[in-house]
């Protein structure tokens, strides 16, 4: 269990006040500590006993996230790269220590599954080389998949230009003659669309379906929902080695709402795709 940390801390910590404004918020008794008013910033908490206004902090325990990321969006924090990811979500998210990052990413072109959270370890153990972690995506080319491409991607031995390693095998299923969906267990810098490119195809529509234990199922574009962390013995490639758990609950601005609803979502490593 984390430790316990001053009022101020935990406050500036969520993106609510500067350290300097939460001690103003404690000095107008608008902070409580399992239902008991504050009156010293250096009092200690757990952040999910502390509320503000008589409410309870926004994730306070920590951002783990699945959006439906449109074409258009960068995953990054730089809006000299255009209309970012990060939009979709509430502001003060991105005003917190630590910051919100996605891991992986989608480039601007394409859509689907985005992970964001603030977890840094956990974002290391999704991207990581070693781990494998299988992610699925449905591509529209502009011509027909042959049979030779689908063995070329599932061989193993798959050259990009300019990188000396051959791609791990990557499995396709054919939807239609150019439309397939293909399982990745890299993440190299815009590499489905340097695969198909290798073998004389060009990617018109890229959309990622799951990343490791999670799908996007009917989740609608630009919205996103809470989703648990993985368990710390799962398998390398994401996914829970046995058992269930009940579906995730979806979020919009910071209250929670059945899981089935359709609702509206609240307003770094190279390029995956």
């Amino acid at each position: 269990m984390a430790r316990p940390l001053r009022i101020d801390r935990i406050l500036a910590n969520l993106g609510y006040a500067s350290r300097a404004d939460a001690k103003t918020l404690i000095a107008r008794h608008r902070v409580r500590i399992n239902g008991v008013v504050v009156d010293r910033p250096e009092q200690t908490a757990h952040s999910d006993t502390v509320t503000l206004d008589q409410e309870p902090l926004d994730h306070p325990n920590g951002i783990l996230v699945v959006a439906h990321k449109p074409v258009g969006l960068v995953c990054s924090h730089d809006e000299r790269e255009g209309p970012l990811v990060f939009d979709l979500v509430p502001p003060r998210w991105l005003l917190r220590n630590p910051k919100v990052v996605t891991a992986g990413r989608l480039d601007k072109d394409s859509s689907g599954l985005i992970v964001i959270t603030d977890d840094y370890q956990l974002v290391h153990r999704l991207t990581s080389p070693k781990r494998h972690v299988e992610k699925l995506y449905e591509v529209t080319v502009d011509s027909a998949i042959s049979d030779e491409l689908i063995s070329r991607f599932a061989s193993g031995e798959l050259l990009l230009n300019d990188d000396p390693v051959p791609c791990r095998p990557a499995p396709v299923t054919l939807l239609g003659p150019g439309r397939a969906l293909v399982t990745l267990t890299e993440g190299r810098n815009r590499q489905l669309r340097r695969m198909f490119q290798a073998c004389g195809l060009h990617v018109d529509t890229l959309h990622r379906l799951s990343f490791g234990p999670w799908e996007l199922g009917d989740l609608a574009e630009g919205r996103w929902m809470d989703v648990r962390v993985p368990d710390p013995h799962s398998r390398p490639d994401g996914k829970e080695q046995s058992g269930s758990s009940d579906g995730p609950d979806v979020y919009v601005a910071g209250a929670v709402v059945d899981a089935g609803a359709i609702v509206e979502a609240g307003p770094e490593p190279t390029n995956e795709l």
